[in-house]
């Protein structure tokens, strides 16, 4: 990328900009679909400022945090735009957290209110949140009345725009590893990565995902960023999904891997039903060679896998329709970001060899709300000094610089002092023709301090031993990498994302099976 390319990307509009240039110029385009309901531009805006100065009545100011816990609506993005109207901070959360995660994650953003519907305010109840809550959607049978954020306020003062520095979304991690922190983004930052989109006039985005993930939040807003529509369905069904893609006329979407697992299974699926789909998105988890070759034949229009993280250091991509040859491989870095690999020493390592993925962007969050000693620990910075975000995967870069993931740090089994990349036992296991998923942690073992376990699910229909499934992967990894046992089970836990939750299946091991 050109110093000036990044320079004008620095200088791209803010969000709340865009959005009412958006309602001047596109006013009747169709902004919004949900649930039946449509919004176009200019509705959208002129409601979403009448919130905005409905907040400012009653005393939000500029920089004050604002949660929505709720599930997808057009009232959930409505305040969702109020609140960025207000320059003021989103703060989208789960309706599904434990009451005791919901708790820490408020005590952690101290919200000025919060907006919810009647899932949200159950979950609020779990959580003995106390503060201010609003009523948004059905908000039937709980303890407070919808607020009146769509009546016009008496008060005309305008409302500013953004500022470049403003805090702008705190959106909490999925939490695989515990208790989820608060990535917290500035405007500047939110708004540069929105203006990369290739959303337009024309464009017609489906979601399927939760709102409240950093994925769908910003495919949402960079999509009204750039003046596409953006059709929002509040639960994925594969048998849907293919009706409303084909009756809608659907170009662009972004799925998770567990989804296009589900659709390729449907009986009703086929090519020419998605034919209209120029571009599809696959992120969110780790999405199996198998599964990448299977999508490669069969998936119309281009297919981008899309790797990085949600607090904005790496961002590569892969075209797997046209790039059949790197299926391994997640692509190439982004214009606007720079990756190093770095070894043991934290280092960096020529090309070719593993070691921990590091990068930079200006799209990079501003760190973790409330958590600076867990910010400055993902830190690296090279001989020059510049900051760069720990990724904690593993990889490789190839000649032609496409980059491959072999595991997450967390993940790696360190077993008789060699380390082990659970993932590629993962692949190996999920090219055996009876096996759908598979997911290999760390087993404690009085030998060699850990081991390979993996917990199988099986193809509907699929009939073999574990003694058999062992016999096979076994045959074909190193003998350090032997897997020691196998467990078949129906699903696999996953967080809002497809994320498999390793912890989870390490702790359910230890529980079952406490002598090691």
């Amino acid at each position: 990328m050109s110093t000036m390319e990044q320079q004008q990307q620095r200088n791209a509009p803010v969000f709340s900009a865009m959005l009412r240039r958006r309602a001047r110029e596109q006013s009747k385009d169709l902004a919004l679909w949900c649930n039946g309901e449509a919004l176009n531009y200019g509705s959208l805006v002129k409601d979403a400022e009448n919130i905005a100065k409905a907040l400012r009545d009653i005393g939000a100011t500029p920089g004050n945090r604002i949660a929505i816990i709720a599930r997808p609506s057009l009232d959930y993005c409505r305040a969702l735009m109020g609140i960025l109207l207000a320059r003021c901070v989103v703060v989208p959360l789960s309706t599904t957290l434990p009451g005791d995660t919901l708790a820490a994650l408020l005590a952690d953003a101290e919200p000025f209110a919060i907006f919810a519907d009647r899932d949200g305010a159950r979950s609020l109840d779990a959580a003995r949140y106390e503060g201010p809550r609003f009523g948004i959607g059905d908000c039937s049978g709980t303890v407070f009345a919808p607020f009146s954020w769509l009546a016009p306020s008496c008060n005309d003062t305008p409302l500013p725009e953004q500022r470049g520095d403003d805090l702008f979304s705190i959106i909490y991690s999925s939490g695989t590893t515990g208790i989820p922190k608060g990535i917290a983004h500035d405007t500047r930052a939110r708004s540069e990565f929105f203006s990369l989109g290739a959303a337009g006039d024309g464009t017609r985005v489906l979601l399927t995902t939760a709102l409240f993930t950093n994925a769908s939040f910003c495919t949402l807003l960079a999509t009204l960023y750039l003046g596409g529509a953006c059709f929002i369905e509040e639960r994925f069904d594969s048998r849907k999904f293919i009706e409303f893609v084909e009756q809608q006329q659907i170009n662009s979407c972004f799925l998770v891997p567990v989804q296009f697992r589900r659709i390729l299974a449907e009986p009703s699926f086929s090519a020419d039903r998605l034919g209209s789909l120029k571009k599809t998105i696959i992120s969110g988890s780790h999405c199996p060679l198998s599964l990448k070759t299977q999508l490669s034949e069969s998936w119309p229009g281009d297919l981008i896998e899309s790797y990085g993280l949600s607090e904005g250091g790496v961002l590569t991509q892969l075209n797997v329709t046209r790039t059949p040859a790197k299926l391994r491989t997640v692509g190439t870095l982004l214009p606007g970001y720079e990756m190093f690999v770095v070894g043991e020493d934290d280092k960096p390592v020529p090309s070719g060899t593993a070691g921990e993925i590091v990068g930079r962007s200006p799209y990079v969050m501003r760190g973790y709300f409330n958590r600076d000693d867990l910010t400055e620990a993902m830190n690296w910075r090279d001989e020059k000094g510049r900051l760069f975000q720990r990724t904690g995967d593993v990889g490789w870069v190839d000649a032609e610089g496409y980059v491959y993931i072999s595991d997450r740090k967390k993940d790696i089994i360190i077993s008789g002092g060699m380390n082990i990349h659970a993932a590629e036992i993962d692949q190996l296991l999920e090219q055996h023709p009876h096996v759908l998923e598979a997911a290999v942690i760390a087993a404690p073992s009085e030998r060699w301090g850990e081991t390979p376990a993996a917990y199988v699910v099986l193809r509907p229909g699929a009939v073999i031993s574990s003694e058999a499934l062992l016999e096979w992967i076994n045959a074909r990894v190193a003998r350090e990498m032997r897997v020691s046992a196998i467990e078949f089970v129906d699903v696999l836990p996953r967080n809002a994302m497809g994320k498999v939750m390793k912890r989870e299946l390490r702790d359910k091991y230890r529980v079952a099976h406490p002598d090691g």
